[in-house]
């Protein structure tokens, strides 16, 4: 295309702009070849159409970016960048400016998968995605020639589709976790492209959680949890099915359990979590919870790897035993273990556990009440005859109920929570349901 020409279509996009600009723009031009000028010449006049000034813009850095870029890479830099006009003229303005010096710190390689990146961000938010585009060159310099660095491009461009803040997350963080991860890995980064594949894994069955899985890696594997992590990802691999938040749960929980309770604990407390993980995902995000703080009490009194291997094993077969009779009893006495272990010994414990399913094996609410410590029974039982630490319910209702009437002039009953929860209702006005024991305000 010729200078004169070339003047000629751009003073037709810029009517009414600075002619002077205009002119200087087309000697700068003019050295591109035909075929890459003709679809950067439809792309600018599209960002004509919305902003003259990002549209020359576009056209002033257009030489610099298109002496470093494929035909292929050109295209899609220039269709990135009207995207984000489509939406944000400033943060169009603000890419088109940054271009020429972010491409240049960009290798090669890695160029086309940061404009793709940045143009799948700009779907939910341009400003994100322009950020994005400038710390690339960073991000890719501090990892080096690490062979995993393309597929986790293609990690965060695919999570960009669900969550942007995710997908610079991880692209953000990806530096310091892989740093994390070769002080265990071996000369061929097996543990790490064992762990790029599960984010991947999260990625595509669940967005943004696989952000969280890569960020969690440096909290989970340490020197306690390296050998079994393997076999740990894959039975997380199985809950995935489910739903990336349980996996992202259960890997949590299991790592708390080797790192304190060896592999044997985690032997026992694998097969208790199949069974009562089996029916719905509420149930099982409360046993995964709690899993952590449960192993965390039994630690306080059996400092022994060994014998807290085998203890926790043994609380484990004993919350599987109720499991066979009653789930949700169950999990009522695996969720108050911590309390329990707190104020009693794991044969105290066991043996309260057990008495609860010879005395409520045929009344299911009855059995929870049991096991969430709402009865005086219970406690009783749990405690040897001693009395737990906190207030009982029992020991200030009447207390209550006075105080209740005074205020607003009629008598209302005080009951214990049949379920505690941190979404417990109200009820229907006749009741004020609290928790049986409150140890700390």
């Amino acid at each position: 295309m010729g200078d004169s020409q070339l003047k000629t279509k751009l003073r037709q996009l810029f009517k009414g702009s600075d002619a002077t600009e205009v002119e200087q723009l087309a000697p700068r031009l003019v050295g591109i070849p035909t075929e890459r000028l003709l679809f950067l010449m439809g792309i600018g006049a599209g960002l004509a159409g919305l902003s003259p000034r990002t549209a020359l813009e576009f056209f002033r850095v257009t030489p610099e970016v298109a002496a470093r870029l494929t035909s292929f890479e050109l295209q899609a830099w220039g269709e990135c960048g009207k995207r984000l006009a489509a939406t944000n003229v400033e943060a169009a303005h603000d890419f088109f400016r940054s271009s020429p010096e972010t491409i240049e710190a960009l290798p090669a390689a890695h160029r086309l998968s940061a404009i793709i990146l940045t143009t799948r961000q700009s779907t939910l938010s341009t400003r994100t995605a322009v950020e994005t585009f400038k710390l690339s060159p960073t991000v890719i310099a501090q990892m080096g020639e690490t062979p995993a660095l393309p597929r986790l491009l293609s990690i965060a461009s695919e999570i960009a589709r669900h969550s942007v803040r995710h997908s610079q997350d991880l692209l953000r963080q990806s530096p310091a976790v892989v740093a994390h991860i070769r002080t265990f890995d071996t000369p061929e980064p097996a543990l790490l492209n064992r762990l790029v594949d599960m984010t991947a894994a999260f990625a595509y069955r669940a967005g943004g959680t696989a952000a969280e899985f890569f960020l969690a890696i440096p909290s989970l594997l340490d020197r306690h949890t390296q050998a079994h992590l393997p076999l740990l990802l894959d039975h997380t691999q199985a809950f995935l099915e489910r739903g990336g938040s349980l996996a992202l749960h259960y890997l949590r929980a299991g790592a708390a359990v080797i790192r304190q309770a060896q592999a044997q604990g985690y032997d026992h407390w694998r097969r208790l979590a199949l069974t009562m993980c089996a029916q719905g995902n509420t149930n099982s995000y409360q046993f995964l919870r709690i899993t952590p703080e449960v192993v965390e009490a039994l630690a306080a009194a059996k400092p022994g790897p060994a014998d807290l291997s085998a203890a926790f094993g043994r609380l484990c077969d004993t919350v599987a035993e109720i499991d066979r009779i009653d789930r949700l009893a169950a999990l009522e006495c695996f969720k108050s273990a911590p309390l329990a272990l707190r104020q009693s010994s794991l044969e105290q414990f066991r043996d309260w556990a057990l008495a609860g399913i010879a005395r409520h094996r045929q009344d299911s609410r009855a059995a929870q009440a049991y096991y969430g410590l709402q009865s005086r029974a219970s406690r009783d039982v749990l405690g040897g005859g001693r009395q737990l630490s906190g207030v009982a319910l029992d020991a200030v209702a009447a207390i209550l109920r006075l105080y209740v009437e005074g205020l607003t002039g009629r008598s209302v009953a005080v009951a214990p929570m049949a379920n505690p929860s941190e979404q417990a209702v109200i009820g229907d006005g006749q009741a004020i349901q609290l928790p049986s024991r409150v140890q700390r305000l």
